[in-house]
């Protein structure tokens, strides 16, 4: 995904990167979760932290465009796995999530609404992929990560709203 240009680093983007560190062995997914209200720039800091940390390993996927099913076939699309198109999703889900398990990179869950949907593509705990998930739903972020890995992305304080204007 593209990266936008803004000056003031958010304080969040330090959490976020201790807590994706930690996923290893800690949480229910190995997924960290990244909440706020809308606007507030939580893909922005996700996209940030993927294209500074992993600009040629990071699987994109947008939860609100098209159905659960074209965003399976696009995520292994981009990560070369085959689907037999007469799969059930839930076939399908499995085989994604070991291909995960197995792939070396950061996935974002962009704008994640259904908890299912979400769970489906979250490779399990123990592999390598480092995974971020950002909703404004912050009960179901951690229901699908754990508690302790949802980072918050508040408004700007008026001293970071205006440096990014200077």
């Amino acid at each position: 995904p593209p990266d936008v240009d803004y000056r003031v680093d958010r304080p969040e983007r330090h959490d976020l990167t201790g807590r994706l560190q930690n996923t290893q062995a800690v949480g229910i997914s190995g997924a960290v979760g990244v909440g706020g209200a809308g606007g507030v720039g939580k893909s922005l800091l996700a996209i940030r932290y993927a294209n500074q940390e992993y600009s040629d390993n990071t699987l994109y996927i947008s939860m609100d465009a098209g159905t659960q099913r074209l965003r399976m076939v696009r995520l292994a699309r981009m990560m070369g796995v085959t689907l037999d198109p007469d799969q059930d999703d839930t076939t399908t889900s499995r085989d994604l999530r070991r291909a995960l398990s197995q792939y070396d990179g950061l996935l974002i869950l962009d704008n994640a609404e259904n908890e299912a949907d979400a769970k489906a593509l979250i490779p399990p705990s123990g592999g390598p992929c480092k995974t971020i998930v950002t909703s404004r739903d912050r009960a179901m972020l951690r229901r699908v990560t754990s508690k302790e890995h949802v980072i918050e992305v508040g408004l700007f304080t008026e001293r970071q709203a205006r440096a990014g204007c200077d």
